[in-house]
Parts: structure tokens; sequence; C-alpha cells
């Protein structure tokens, strides 16, 4: 007898929070986000900062928000983008911190 089984490795594009994903999307929308592993773009730093570097468009996100990952199946998120330092070396410290702490990967 042959058992069918699936799995799967998801990637979502650039994500800038302001407010609560669990909240906002439909649960069919997190559904679909469920998988072994969801990876997105972190674009631009979870940082309580003030000190944005000198650019014409700063991006930062909620540090409190991060939570908010998890809640919607995502696992994990890149850094690597034109955002991340934004607010400094101090911005991308207290991201990576704060994500640890959330076990976002």
């Amino acid at each position: 007898m042959k058992i069918k089984t699936s799995s799967s490795i998801k990637f979502v594009g650039d994500i800038a929070i302001k407010s609560y994903l669990s909240k906002k999307l439909d649960t069919s929308i997190i559904k679909k986000l469920q998988s072994i592993f969801t990876l997105g773009n972190l674009e631009g730093p979870a940082t309580t900062s003030n000190n944005i570097v000198d650019k014409w468009a700063a991006l930062k996100q909620p540090p409190s928000l991060l939570g908010e990952f998890r809640k919607v199946n995502i696992d994990g998120v890149s850094l690597a983008n034109n955002h991340m330092l934004d607010y400094g070396p101090e911005g991308l410290a207290e991201t990576i911190e704060i994500l640890r702490k959330k076990k976002i990967k």
C-alpha cells in the first residue's frame, strides 16, 4: 500500500507590518501559508530607534508586531534588503534580538 504525502516550503515577498496581521488576514490566506517552512522578506528593521540614516525613504516596523509572523504561519524572514539598515546597525541588532526571542528564523 502506497501512502501519499506532500510537503511544501513557501516563500512570500516583502513584508512591512504596521498592524496586527492575524486580525487583518482572512483565515483562508493564513491556512495557505501553512507549510514545513514559510519564509518572507522583512522589508526594514523592527526597532524603537528614531535614528534614521540619511535617505529619502526609511522603513521600520513596531517590534511588538514581530510575534504576528507565527500567528500567520510565517516561520522565518530574510533580512537582506535595501531597508534593513535604515535605522543603522542599532536597528538591525534590535531586529535580530527580537527575532531570536520570538523564535523566528
